[in-house]
């Protein structure tokens, strides 16, 4: 049986995404304790109603959560799920908090770039530049970005953003000389008052985007490689569980999301006459790729 355990779940802002994690959170983590009580776990809305001198662990959902027990300096370890990379990077830097430390980790929310271009060369195995739009917060990415291209054998033709007057015309240079439009998470970017005119300039050029959620899939992106709630609330239940398990309890480091969907429209595949395999299979074969990859 698993060692007792304490877990405590912020949640601060909530939303359909945040309401399915934490449910299946608590499903998961009931089921985990085989009936025994081995963990118990308690939700607050607001940092004020976490009692950390009962909780071993807490786990916040979202950015907000993250940053209110990141800036409190919590005594106990802190895991943040449904926090973008750079969001958790900013906070922990913010809150003097050095990344060996374990106070602090995360499951990403982003896909890792590696998992993103792989999803294109299993769709366009011939591509060979690939446009890339990167904003103020996800310049700092491009490192990992052409990393991940060039292993690949894919070459970038990057446009870089500092002004939304600006985005259109270097859209327009992306599209020009690459075979399709990897989107790049950045909220200054891809909004919703933007998503509409990339997807419809794109598909103007005849070239596909492939995306990062469900939502752009079904807004007219060709596909997308991205975890569900309950998908990151099972990888959050086997780190927690190995954590109040261990004699001495230690966070692992912050990673990406183990567990992943593919998502593809059917209908733009038609109009670019790009065939593209069943999503299942897409996704499996991106997972055998991940597994033999050292």
């Amino acid at each position: 049986m698993l060692a007792a355990g304490n877990v405590t779940i912020l949640t601060g802002t909530t939303s359909a995404a945040s309401d399915e994690l934490v449910a299946q959170l608590k499903t998961e983590l009931a089921e985990a304790g085989n009936g025994n009580q081995a963990i118990r776990i308690t939700t607050a809305r607001e940092l004020a109603d976490v009692r950390t001198e009962e909780a071993d662990l807490v786990v916040t959902v979202g950015v907000q959560a993250f940053g209110q027990a990141a800036g409190a300096g919590l005594s106990k370890p802190v895991l943040g799920v449904l926090v973008p990379q750079q969001a958790y990077e900013q906070i922990v830097a913010e809150n003097n908090r050095p990344a060996g430390e374990r106070k602090f980790s995360a499951i990403y929310i982003d896909q890792p770039f590696s998992r993103q271009f792989s999803l294109l060369r299993q769709i366009l195995p011939n591509a060979g530049n690939v446009g890339v739009l990167l904003g103020q917060s996800s310049l700092s990415q491009l490192g990992q970005i052409k990393q991940a291209a060039s292993r690949l054998g894919i070459g970038l033709i990057v446009g870089t953003v500092t002004e939304e007057q600006t985005l259109l015309p270097k859209l327009r240079l992306a599209l020009e000389g690459s075979y399709a439009l990897l989107a790049v998470p950045d909220p200054a970017i891809y909004n919703r008052e933007t998503a509409q005119s990339i997807l419809l300039t794109s598909y103007r050029y005849q070239k596909p985007v492939i995306s990062f959620s469900q939502a752009y899939v079904k807004a007219g992106a060709l596909a997308a490689v991205y975890s569900t709630p309950r998908q990151i609330a099972r990888q959050a239940v086997e780190i927690i569980r190995q954590y109040v398990a261990k004699p001495t309890p230690q966070l692992p480091p912050p990673q990406y999301p183990k567990y992943f969907s593919v998502s593809v429209n059917t209908q733009v595949a038609h109009s670019l006459d790009i065939k593209v395999e069943d999503e299942k299979v897409l996704s499996d074969r991106l997972g055998q790729t991940e597994r033999l990859t050292p």
